[in-house]
């Protein structure tokens, strides 16, 4: 599949934990996380997701409403970091899933086999927790995905990492000829080994969003608890050489003010790292991201 061209980066979501909603996070965004990469002039597809938060909803609306004016089937490649209740709480309302016509294949590094994530989304999604069972459906398929090794999803280049997080998480390295995004969340910075491997994975990244629960501060009392801190996300991206950083697992007590107050603080550390917000487009073309 054609990977040339420029590519729209939309965070979905960008809040960990819980969905927080009211006027207090009308600037920032409550939901959950959802990241998605799709090609610059064609919305029918294919699409690619990083995680199905309560962000999901709004990406699978607008990813059905595209198929429906392309007169073309939706065309979805997920890949789950791991399934957290704040990473998955989506997939119920994802509406491609409800369509005859779609293609949704979900991918994640966490099982030996597709038999066994599959078996664990469906019971997931399923009575007595929902109603329906979406991942029932012919649209719904299911993937492991290699880890270390480059595989090929939605037309792009993935290379899937372990990071430090309970139940574990993978970090992700998407490319394409001229750009290159490093996902790196959920992570708790501090072990040698994924610490290297998140630094792998922002290698001269076009874009880093980077788990930054906390601040330094913070951290010290939620030690174990599988977050980073945006201090940790700044050094990381000036040591990867890493182009532009979204901070994102915004947590939900944060409202708009708290969330504005932490970005100043970001921005004066590195004037090219910010917190991510819902809604936010990025054009990735020619090794640089600009925002639309």
């Amino acid at each position: 599949m054609d990977a040339s061209g420029a590519v729209i980066l939309t965070i979905w979501g960008a809040g960990g934990s819980a969905p927080a909603a009211g006027s207090q996070r009308a600037v920032f965004g409550g939901e959950t996380v959802c990241f998605g990469l799709s090609r610059e002039g064609d919305a029918g597809g294919p699409h690619l997701l990083v995680d199905l938060g309560s962000g999901a909803r709004e990406a699978g609306r607008a990813i059905a409403q595209a198929a429906r004016l392309s007169g073309r089937p939706a065309l979805v490649e997920v890949l789950l970091s791991h399934l957290h209740l704040d990473h998955i709480m989506g997939a119920p309302f994802f509406e491609p899933f409800y369509r005859a016509d779609a293609q949704v294949t979900l991918h994640c590094g966490l099982f030996d086999d597709a038999e066994a994530f599959a078996a664990r989304m469906k019971g997931l999604i399923a009575p007595p927790w929902f109603p329906v069972e979406p991942l029932k459906m012919a649209a719904a398929r299911f993937a492991a995905l290699p880890v270390r090794a480059p595989f090929e999803a939605a037309g792009f280049t993935v290379t899937a990492v372990p990071l430090h997080h309970p139940g574990g998480c993978m970090g992700f390295r998407i490319e394409g000829p001229d750009w290159s995004v490093a996902i790196i969340g959920d992570h708790e910075h501090g072990r040698p080994d994924t610490d290297a491997a998140a630094r792998d994975l922002a290698q001269g990244a076009t874009v880093m969003i980077y788990d930054a629960t906390y601040d330094d501060a913070a951290y010290r009392t939620h030690i174990g608890w599988g977050h980073s801190t945006w201090q940790q996300g700044v050094a990381l991206a000036r040591a990867a050489g890493v182009g532009a950083t979204l901070l994102h697992h915004h947590l939900p007590e944060h409202d708009d003010a708290a969330l504005a107050r932490i970005d100043a603080e970001v921005r004066a550390a590195n004037g090219a790292v910010r917190l991510a917000r819902q809604g936010m487009r990025l054009r990735l073309s020619g090794g640089r991201a600009e925002r639309i």
